[in-house]
């Protein structure tokens, strides 16, 4: 994933995965902490296609 294609989905995405990692970490460090590590994984790890669409919470769903 290139840089141009990472920081739209962090922009669009980060208000959430930090705001559902802190209402179950409860701690804003160890929400920022989770997210950091979500998106750096995401960010590591390639699509398993081109084109393939990113899985969603909802079970493999792609993300709205």
């Amino acid at each position: 994933m290139t840089e141009a294609e990472f920081l739209p989905l962090f922009d669009q995405y980060r208000p959430m995965v930090y705001g559902l990692a802190l209402s179950y970490t409860r701690s804003p460090q160890d929400a920022e902490d989770v997210c950091q590590e979500v998106f750096l994984t995401l960010l590591e790890k390639p699509c398993p296609r081109e084109g393939a669409p990113l899985a969603g919470p909802g079970g493999g769903q792609p993300l709205p």
